[in-house]
């Protein structure tokens, strides 16, 4: 046997903190990105490609008014309030919020392996 002692103190750190992985932030970015249709606002947003509540409704399958309920009643109010979107009820505008930054990790990490994620 070895005359050297073990120092269990030193032991290696995981490349991530596990905390770091149960956070509430998590939790709440996972919200935000559960739902296709905030998934869809989230990653159009980060690309450019909408401006307003009538880009998003011209893309829905759904009749134009149920889009619009679902996007004003559920999804648009989850995602202002998540500070990740500004949203303008009167004029339909939507644009990034003050929190949106937090959110592009994941949004990034969806479109990057998106191809692992279909089925």
């Amino acid at each position: 046997m070895s005359d050297k002692t073990i120092d269990r103190s030193e032991r290696t750190q995981p490349c991530i903190e596990e905390s770091s992985l149960f956070a509430a932030q998590i939790d709440e970015q996972l919200t935000a990105v559960s739902s296709q249709c905030r998934r869809k606002v989230l990653i159009q947003l980060k690309r450019g490609e909408i401006e307003s509540v009538p880009d998003l409704v011209s893309q829905e399958i759904d009749s134009p008014k149920q889009a619009e309920q679902r996007l004003f009643h559920t999804h648009l109010p989850k995602l202002a309030d998540a500070g990740y979107i500004e949203w303008d009820r009167e004029t339909g505008k939507i644009d990034q919020g003050a929190e949106f930054h937090k959110i592009i990790p994941v949004l990034e990490l969806l479109e990057t392996h998106s191809h692992f994620l279909r089925t």
